[in-house]
């Protein structure tokens, strides 16, 4: 509900995670690699899910976290869910 995890409000599930950002240097310029691990539904998790976006320009939005939203949304949906 707080932090970098509010993009994730709108999923067709409660989902719990964490996310991180590590700083890194490339060819010289400043980088980061965003990560976010996570399981859905929160109530009775099902799935677990960890993405991993390497190089991102510092001031970019938190990608690996939107991607966590898509793939559980995805999963959400599968019939198996």
């Amino acid at each position: 509900t707080e932090g970098t995890g509010q993009s994730l409000r709108g999923a067709r599930w409660a989902l719990a995670g964490k996310s991180g950002t590590a700083q890194t240097m490339v060819k010289g310029a400043l980088r980061n690699h965003q990560w976010f691990i996570g399981f859905g539904p929160a109530e009775l998790p099902k799935y677990a899910v960890a993405v991993l976006v390497k190089n991102a320009a510092p001031d970019s939005p938190h990608t690996a976290t939107r991607l966590f939203g898509e793939v559980m949304n995805l999963l959400a949906e599968s019939p198996h869910a």
